[in-house]
């Protein structure tokens, strides 16, 4: 009988550990990489989104406003004559390119909704937001393009804070490389809880839009 509980208890946990690998494998494969080029086709900003909607010929990626500020210190958002977006997706292999345009954008809790035409979206993969707020000392992970650089990496942390400063931010223990705002940070269930948008290198900490900015953008 002992013998028999310790093969449950191990087939239980191993039946666990593939359904959290297959979950954070969809998240890895709904993380894109966002760049931001002007008329001449040169690169004015770059980050990470994440596919949170997909139609018959479209989809939706899920970002950081700062990518489309002009200037930071005051949140201005670049005319749409200023700039064109584009979306790359690495997953499933190769690489695909998509020119976007924005749908909505919240400056203040530092949000952005884009649109992108692609005409068999049935293949591309999109990351469940979870009901559930985060709590303290919750075990997460953070994925995105550190740097540009490829493949979107996935960083396990944990929630150190809540309500940061007036955009109510979730802060994550450690600090996020340029080029990963605007990935998805997610609970143990895989499920979108947070976006990257900026650090707070005195605390080591990493700050993430909150879920309730997050549904309330998704609603527009």
């Amino acid at each position: 009988m002992r013998k028999f509980s310790i093969i449950w208890i191990v087939s239980v946990l191993l039946v666990a550990t593939q359904a959290t690998a297959q979950q954070y494998y969809n998240v890895n494969q709904a993380t894109v990489k966002l760049v931001l080029y002007n008329a001449v086709d040169e690169s004015l900003s770059r980050g990470s989104g994440v596919i949170v909607k997909k139609e018959k010929d479209s989809f939706q990626v899920l970002t950081c406003a700062h990518l489309f500020f002009n200037s930071l210190s005051e949140r201005i958002v670049l005319a749409p004559s200023q700039y064109h977006v584009t979306c790359h997706i690495f997953n499933p292999f190769p690489k695909r390119s998509y020119k976007g345009e924005l749908l909505s954008i919240n400056s203040i809790a530092d949000l952005a909704l884009v649109k992108f035409t692609y005409h068999n979206s049935q293949n591309l993969m999109t990351i469940r937001i979870s009901r559930d707020n985060p709590k303290v000392d919750d075990k997460v992970v953070h994925l995105g393009f550190g740097r540009g650089r490829v493949p979107c990496i996935l960083i396990p942390t944990v929630v150190t804070a809540l309500d940061r400063f007036k955009a109510k931010y979730i802060g994550c223990q450690g600090i996020n490389e340029k080029g990963r705002s605007g990935g998805p940070l997610c609970n143990i269930k895989g499920e979108l809880i947070g976006i990257a948008s900026a650090v707070c290198p005195e605390d080591n900490m990493s700050l993430f839009a909150n879920l309730e900015e997050i549904k309330e953008i998704l609603k527009r």
